[in-house]
């Protein structure tokens, strides 16, 4: 009885919800709307191209972008997935106008049962946009295009490959959109905003003078002025994809001040490394804040003798690998027994053991987001096309030959 009302209440919800999207989605073109990563025949989330403007005039701004809405417990991912995932990915393709940089609300974070994965990204709804601009010449419409390629997760994920299109009519003078641009204000709201646009102040400072590759890093970053810095909840931090660290952290120890752990990779970065995340004030009572951090940290040197590995003191190769192991002697050389498997058997194993890797759950999306990527090339011209398809296979020989001269080395 339990379980019979239950499933009362999720229909009657997903009526609702279903009412809900029908009459938001009364005013945009069939083509502005899809659906994707079908999972048991429904699919897990919808995107829907919006704009804040009914008309644009030419030479004047507006936003763009792709609102997207999950199925509970569905997620997609921020520009930096975490430990696992991808980046949630938009191609803009608007003849008459230019798109600006995609502008990424502040994430929530996800944690598998045991802790082992965290990842960053979006559940419910969110709107990713961008600040678009009409071309000075344009006339009767701007025809505006989005191909999204998403990562769609819960236990197991489910790519989704969206094509959006709709277009707007270019007038005397750009009208916003009374239903639409209050949800890009609202999306603004809670993008993260440069230290500085705030009136706040950030400086770090490290317990070493320099990062050594491979070795675990501690420091300060504290946060001064605005009009005072509020405590934070769970997750306020997180980081972006920063070279030369592979995990960094913030821990609040008082109010403006956070303690900073992480650990530098084990191969130097182009570039002297950087912090760079977002930082979330405040709580869900009092209301957040959200500011891009960005702060120089050291300079990045080799690890000493006799530590791990880094990009001066290189892995040993396989080559070193099977030199370092002590053969079995006897008082006649044995001599060399050939193998009992034959080339066919050999072969079909490899065949085998490649078509379970790329058959894993962690492996097999990639792979659909690859094809759909060949598919979208169809359309450019035939020489790009085939430079990218001899670079792509020749990537691929040449990374296998290199290989099995190693081992034949």
């Amino acid at each position: 009885m339990k379980h019979s009302v239950s499933k009362r209440f999720a229909l009657v919800g997903g009526i609702g919800l279903w009412l809900t999207a029908a009459v938001a989605h009364a005013a945009l073109p069939p083509s502005a709307v899809a659906t994707g990563a079908p999972d048991e025949g429904d699919p897990r989330i919808e995107a829907a191209l919006l704009v804040d403007s009914t008309q644009v005039k030419p030479g004047d701004t507006f936003r763009v972008g792709v609102r997207f809405r999950l199925d509970p417990g569905w997620h997609v991912y921020w520009k930096n997935p975490g430990d696992s995932g991808l980046e949630t990915d938009i191609a803009w393709d608007t003849p008459g106008s230019t798109v600006g940089a995609l502008q990424w609300p502040f994430p929530s974070t996800f944690r598998t049962p045991d802790g082992f994965i965290t990842t960053h990204g979006y559940e419910g709804e969110v709107l990713l946009f961008a600040q678009a601009r009409a071309s000075e010449q344009a006339t009767g419409s701007l025809n505006l295009s989005a191909a999204v390629n998403a990562l769609v997760c819960e236990v197991h994920c489910i790519p989704a490959d969206l094509m959006l299109t709709r277009s707007i009519p270019v007038g005397p003078a750009t009208v916003a959109d009374t239903e639409a641009a209050p949800t890009f204000d609202a999306a603004k709201a809670q993008v993260p905003r440069p230290t500085k646009d705030t009136g706040h102040s950030a400086v770090l400072a490290l317990d070493a003078k320099e990062l050594t590759a491979g070795k675990e890093f501690t420091g300060t970053v504290t946060l001064t002025g605005g009009a005072g810095v509020p405590a934070t909840e769970k997750d306020f931090f997180v980081p972006e994809r920063n070279p030369g660290v592979d995990k960094v952290t913030l821990t609040q120890t008082a109010p403006g001040r956070y303690a900073l752990k992480g650990k530098a990779e084990p191969d130097a970065p182009e570039a002297e490394p950087r912090l760079k995340g977002v930082l979330r004030l405040g709580t869900k009572a009092t209301g957040y804040q959200a500011l891009e951090v960005d702060l120089a940290l050291a300079p990045f040197v080799a690890a000493a003798p006799g530590s791990a590995p880094t990009a001066v003191a290189k892995a040993p190769s396989i080559k070193d690998s099977l030199a370092a192991v002590k053969p079995v002697t006897s008082a006649a050389p044995a001599a060399p027994q050939e193998s009992s498997m034959g080339l066919g058997m050999a072969l079909l194993f490899a065949f085998l053991g490649g078509a379970l890797l790329n058959l894993m759950p962690c492996v097999f999306p990639v792979l659909a987001l690859k094809a759909y990527g060949f598919t979208r090339m169809v359309r450019q011209e035939q020489g790009r096309v085939g430079a990218h398809a001899a670079a792509y296979a020749g990537g691929i020989v040449a990374s296998m030959l290199a290989l099995a001269g190693a081992v034949l080395a």
